[in-house]
């Protein structure tokens, strides 16, 4: 995949979370939204970061907007 298709960037903002640079994953997450706004993943992927930054509020939001875009994901 080319470094700006939007699952690598979705893929970078995983990697990012996972060795625990919320900042870095956000910044991605949110680079991917600005581009796809109705990118179901990347809005789920953001609630995981909202949940690790401890903002609990922002990530229901995050995961409510993800579930219906893609509403079968959620399940």
């Amino acid at each position: 995949l080319a470094p700006s298709h939007p699952e690598a960037t979705l893929l970078r903002a995983e990697l990012l979370a996972a060795r625990g640079d919320v900042a870095g994953a956000e910044r991605e997450c949110r680079r991917l939204l600005s581009a796809q706004p109705g990118h179901a993943g990347a809005w789920a992927a953001l609630g995981e970061v909202e949940l690790l930054a401890g903002r609990p509020a922002a990530a229901a939001d995050c995961a409510r907007r993800a579930a219906q875009l893609a509403p079968a994901r959620a399940e």
